[in-house]
């Protein structure tokens, strides 16, 4: 039976995206405290004046920040994404189903290139990664509908109060509250089975959910992925980063764009900065505007 998916785990194989979005969280953190903006103001009319965004964090929390109040009680939790391009994690944990088995099937890997050297890995690569992404596939093809569906109601369920969307093509935060409406595909359709639909990728799948009654389909825009954590690299021991590197599964957001457009009740807020020639030209602008006032006196 699934557990909750409540950990959400950065692995990466050089630590730079994670402290660009460790780096990201300070920023919204900063901005929601030293700012008066709309979204500080919705959290104060629903939290009170008095409230403060902490950074939280950590492995072992699904919040990136939370908000206090002056007794330093916890008020409510907030997810903060960066999102430029492409997708964005829900979830990426090593606590998947079944561990054991696909354990066992990257031991069983593993233990075919017992003496892999670098030299061997670049001429080999191609194939390595071919195995990789095969046991992976075998892998999701195992999961349940019943998994699936649960695994979104309960990260659903144990998930932060709002989310805060960096949009750095727009630059603007975006918050929105947790909520059936915003998370309508974990949620929204409690009736409907739920199923992996396979592309091209091997290592990934899209969620898929039908109406048994009507033969409907539909695409979540939700995607299922198994990676190495620290990369195949790593996994092999060639790694002078990283020692080991295990499988975690990530729930991914396809069509953040679209996603984002089907929000209800979100607050946009920008952060863009006037450049120094914006700035420079409102100056003389005024400068301009008080020479002008003097002449017609």
């Amino acid at each position: 039976m699934y557990r909750r998916l409540l950990t959400t785990i950065m692995f990466l194989k050089n630590g730079e995206t994670h402290i660009s979005g460790i780096k990201n969280e300070h920023n919204v953190i900063e901005f929601l405290n030293a700012d008066t903006n709309a979204i500080t103001v919705h959290l104060k009319k629903k939290h009170g004046d008095e409230i403060q965004v902490k950074h939280k964090g950590g492995t072992t929390s699904v919040d990136d920040a939370i908000v206090v109040g002056p007794d330093d009680v916890k008020y409510a939790g907030i997810s903060i994404k960066n999102h430029k391009s492409g997708t964005h994690d829900w979830t990426n944990t090593s606590k998947i189903p079944n561990k054991d088995v696909i354990k066992d099937l990257f031991k069983e890997y593993k233990d075919k290139y017992p003496n892999l050297d670098a030299a061997e890995f670049a001429e080999k690569e191609k194939t390595l990664r071919g195995e990789r992404d095969a046991i992976v596939n075998t892998y999701l093809r195992d999961l349940s509908g019943g998994y699936i569906k649960d695994m979104l109601t309960n990260l659903y369920e144990g998930y932060s109060d709002y989310v805060i969307m960096n949009d750095m093509k727009s630059e603007q935060y975006i918050c929105y509250e947790k909520n059936t409406r915003n998370f309508k595909e974990f949620v929204g359709f409690p009736t409907w089975d739920y199923y992996l639909k396979f592309a091209k990728a091997q290592n990934s799948a899209m969620i898929w959910r039908k109406n048994q009654e009507t033969n409907e389909d539909a695409c979540t825009n939700l995607r299922l992925r198994i990676t190495l954590n620290n990369g195949l690299n790593a996994f092999f021991g060639l790694s002078a980063n990283n020692k080991t590197s295990i499988p975690c599964l990530k729930l991914q957001q396809d069509s953040v764009d679209k996603h984002m457009a089907s929000l209800e009740g979100a607050i946009s807020v920008s952060y863009k900065k006037e450049s120094s020639a914006d700035a420079d030209s409102k100056v003389d602008s005024k400068a301009d505007s008080k020479a002008e006032a003097k002449d017609e006196m």
